[in-house]
């Protein structure tokens, strides 16, 4: 029988993936993510799981559509439109690690997210995270590889002019 800490370990990532795709804010994704394996564990410890990673994504249904229960009766998602600029101006050998990422800390890219389009913090997460390819991401939204290179570049952009107006 596998431990708690093997059962977590293997199945992370999974569970991760699924609630940052079909989570509406990005700032959601811990609580859910906490709570799917808060509910698991009272099970498991009970010891009465045949297949851990089957219940687990039970878990993750139950909970996933709970969540879209809870705001579709309050009423606070609101999806926001999405535009899209065009994608020529980018040079292709921008670099975005050098430009940005050494700059700006994880807690400020997470403040920054929570006021964006929940769509451009996913797109990060994976590209960044999980080292998804442009093309990989695209597929999982149903974009254009242009359309995630676009939300990407032009995040970075903003968050660059974020960082040159806190540094002056």
């Amino acid at each position: 029988m596998r431990t708690w800490e093997q059962i977590y370990e293997e199945t992370y990532d999974e569970v991760l993936k699924i609630v940052l795709y079909r989570c509406h804010h990005i700032e959601d994704v811990d609580d859910l993510i906490q709570e799917i394996y808060l509910s698991f564990y009272r099970k498991w410890k009970k010891g009465k799981i045949e297949d851990p990673k089957r219940y687990l994504m039970g878990i993750v249904t139950k909970k996933i559509k709970s969540y879209y229960r809870k705001h579709y009766r309050e009423k606070t998602y609101r999806e926001e439109e999405m535009e899209m600029d065009s994608i020529e101006q980018i040079p292709t050998s921008y670099n975005l690690e050098k430009e940005v990422l050494d700059q700006v800390q994880v807690e400020e890219l997470f403040q920054y997210f929570k006021n964006k389009n929940a769509l451009i913090g996913k797109i990060f997460y994976y590209y960044y995270y999980f080292d998804y390819t442009l093309k990989e991401i695209a597929d999982i939204f149903n974009l254009t590889e242009s359309q995630v290179k676009n939300y990407l570049y032009r995040t970075i952009k903003e968050i660059k002019k974020e960082k040159v107006k806190y540094d002056a």
